[in-house]
């Protein structure tokens, strides 16, 4: 039977902040350098920095002093997922929070997840991501970026679905994560490492776990792929292309993802009518005349009208473009390998 860690009790939760990193020796020193300035209590919690085999001289953290309890581990590379379980193998804290080495998170970060345990119990809940696209090329932030309006410190924890799971802003209390089967990963490749958090998230929903964000804990990503339209595309076509092996893990979830709703094949007698054309439109769209259309034209828009909304309207028709690409090539090439 699961624990729970929801409490009346002030005393604060021990938590142990997990971070696997391969090669970014640099952002992860920024990744630490935000965790010393938390409002927790340093004595409540630990960092576990998981090196999944890089060469960029990571392990030299070890000589750096940092307030609270860092331990450094080192693996052959195994990939991000069954790095974290590594580091929730050798945890201590009753609470497991994930991050990235890419994200730089708030002073009240861990504070704000912890209270959202202690008041919700059983439960996933999740950092607020906000994109930071530094030296953006050929993209404004104001176009691109999603925009973290304040909320008011003592703003309530919002309800969310397994859907908004990522696993670089997810927390869960140790006893749960271990019951419902820790990290699983799909198949090696950046593009199914993303689809990490839903997998778990999935499970978590399946063991009735409850799902919340705390709005006040910020989680800045710092992630040069999305810096540009070109690395913003390809990720999304990885991405994109790699859900298949979600859906083939959990058949249940085909539907269930909304980026994907209008990239799936037209079910002509299930598909409620305005679907049909959305999904027709979208594969018209999406077509490689068009694409090459839509691109020719981006450097064009971008500048001469860098803050209209012709331009916004440009960029998801052209990302929609690839993540619809990506999902059929996928699609195409996991039914080849159920016939073979």
């Amino acid at each position: 039977m699961m624990s729970s860690l929801k409490s009346n009790n002030s005393m604060p939760l021990s938590i142990s902040v997990i971070i696997p990193t391969y090669n970014r020796k640099k952002s992860l020193r920024r990744t630490l350098d935000s965790l010393s300035r938390q409002s927790y209590p340093v004595k409540d919690f630990e960092v576990i920095v998981v090196d999944d085999g890089g060469n960029d001289g990571t392990d030299a953290i070890t000589q750096q002093t940092y307030p609270y309890a860092l331990h450094y581990i080192r693996q052959e590379n195994q990939g991000e997922i069954v790095a974290r379980n590594t580091g929730a193998d050798r945890s201590t804290g009753k609470l497991l929070v994930f991050l990235d080495d890419d994200i730089e998170v708030n002073p009240d970060y861990l504070a704000m997840l912890a209270a959202a345990h202690k008041k919700h119990g059983q439960a996933v809940v999740l950092g607020t991501l906000v994109e930071i696209l530094a030296n953006a090329k050929g993209l404004t932030l104001h176009t691109i970026q999603e925009t973290h309006h304040a909320r008011s410190s003592d703003a309530e924890a919002e309800s969310v679905t397994f859907i908004d799971c990522m696993s670089g802003i997810i927390s869960i209390s140790r006893c749960e994560f271990f019951e419902i089967g820790a990290m699983q990963p799909l198949r090696s490749g950046e593009g199914r490492n993303i689809w990490g958090g839903i997998d778990i998230g999935y499970r978590a929903h399946q063991h009735r776990l409850g799902f919340w964000r705390a709005p006040n804990a910020i989680a800045l990503h710092h992630d040069s792929a999305l810096a540009s339209l070109g690395t913003r595309c390809q990720r999304n076509y990885r991405v994109s292309y790699a859900v298949q092996d979600l859906f083939a893990k959990y058949p249940a979830l085909q539907g269930q993802i909304p980026m994907f709703r209008d990239k799936e094949p037209v079910a002509w007698r299930q598909d409620p009518f305005p679907l049909i054309i959305q999904k027709l439109a979208r594969q018209s769209a999406s077509s490689q005349v068009v694409m090459r259309g839509l691109e020719a034209a981006t450097p064009v828009v971008e500048r001469y009208a860098p803050t209209s909304k012709m331009l916004v309207r440009l960029y998801r028709w052209v990302i929609s473009g690839y993540i619809f690409r990506g999902y059929q090539e996928g699609l195409m090439q996991h039914r080849h390998e159920v016939k073979a």
